[in-house]
């Protein structure tokens, strides 16, 4: 029987992951690592997931990593913010901290594999290379977040939800009498509660709350800004403009503490940039592509040509234009349902 490590959060999609692996005769082991700033072992969290594992008859453990996802997560998004870009902290999460952590517990505990409640799928090709695909269902898909784990984490990495529905999972809880079937699901980074970013990354670099110009394309001062944390590339509303055209920001100028603000038209690039590449159903070494491309987690696909610019590096032509990429994001190239490569988005 295969020892499977469960990375339990409480919630819905975890628990039913874990319920999936037991009743398929995999031996269980739930384990909920505690990872937010204001996370604790005795937290809500953390009780319902012992109460699910309670429930299943598997053992739970609470794991503190507090400290790992501070260095690892919380403070390059801080730090990110500060110099203008727009971070994606649930890509660098599981790129960074959490399968990181699963594994080593993992390891620690005897468990061949890992598992969590990630809507995707991971497939194993004949050559030994492990892929992220999309889930089945589209409108829950989270492949994107997974677009940067490695070989090694991928290899070891269940997905059980892969296959289902959000109605189907919330179906299976229900069923099968697990303590967390009616709990609500969160849309908010877990260390930004309350959803407010700028408030967050204010009181952690408070240089980024400082006023600043409003600029146009040509250096013009159109008005003054609350601070750059407080904006994002794309934003129309909130720029506390006097009337006239509609104009959306097209960059944080951190070095002049400035936005650049611009039409909606100035938004559309041909094209975009990026660094830290990591590559899955293609290598660079296979030269250029046609792929579809996303630059955030529930941006529009968009046909590219995918053209490697170095190990980790590529660029991604887009001959239709892709609207307001932002850097910091991701940007997740797909060739089918696979993810090819992915990278932060650097211009």
């Amino acid at each position: 029987m295969t020892r499977v490590l469960v990375g339990m959060s409480g919630g819905v999609d975890s628990s039913v992951a874990a319920l999936l692996l037991a009743e398929a005769g995999r031996e269980v082991m739930g384990v909920t690592l505690l990872l937010s700033p204001t996370s604790r072992p005795d937290d809500a969290d953390a009780r319902s997931a012992a109460r699910v594992c309670g429930a299943l008859g598997v053992p739970h453990r609470v794991l503190d990593c507090r400290g790992d996802f501070e260095d690892l997560v919380v403070g390059p998004f801080v730090r990110a913010y500060a110099r203008g870009l727009t971070p994606s902290p649930c890509v660098a999460c599981n790129r960074r901290a959490k399968l990181a952590q699963l594994l080593a517990a993992a390891d620690d505990l005897g468990c061949p594999l890992v598992a969590t409640g990630h809507y995707a799928r991971v497939r194993v090709r004949d050559d030994g290379r492990a892929v992220v695909s999309r889930a089945a269902c589209a409108a829950k898909d989270q492949s994107y977040f997974l677009c940067q784990a490695s070989q090694r984490e991928l290899r070891r990495l269940v997905l059980p939800l892969g296959d289902l529905s959000k109605e189907e999972v919330r179906a299976l809880a229900a069923e099968r009498g697990l303590p967390c079937a009616g709990r609500r699901e969160s849309q908010d980074i877990c260390f930004v509660p309350d959803g407010d970013h700028a408030a967050f990354v204010g009181s952690r670099a408070p240089g980024a709350l400082d006023p600043g110009p409003v600029l146009d394309a040509d250096g013009r001062e159109l008005g003054r800004h609350a601070g750059l944390a407080c904006h994002t590339v794309g934003q129309r509303r909130g720029l506390g403009l006097p009337g006239g055209p509609r104009r959306y920001v097209l960059a944080k100028d951190a070095a002049r503490n400035a936005l650049v603000v611009g039409s909606d038209g100035d938004l559309v690039s041909d094209g975009v940039e990026a660094r830290e590449a990591a590559w899955g159903a293609r290598l660079p070494e296979g030269g250029a592509f046609d792929a579809t491309l996303v630059v955030c987690s529930r941006g529009t696909p968009h046909a590219a040509r995918v053209v490697p610019t170095g190990r980790y590096s590529f660029r991604a032509e887009v001959p239709g234009g892709v609207r307001a990429p932002a850097p910091g994001q991701y940007a997740v190239a797909y060739v089918g349902e696979e993810v090819a490569c992915s990278g932060v988005i650097s211009g």
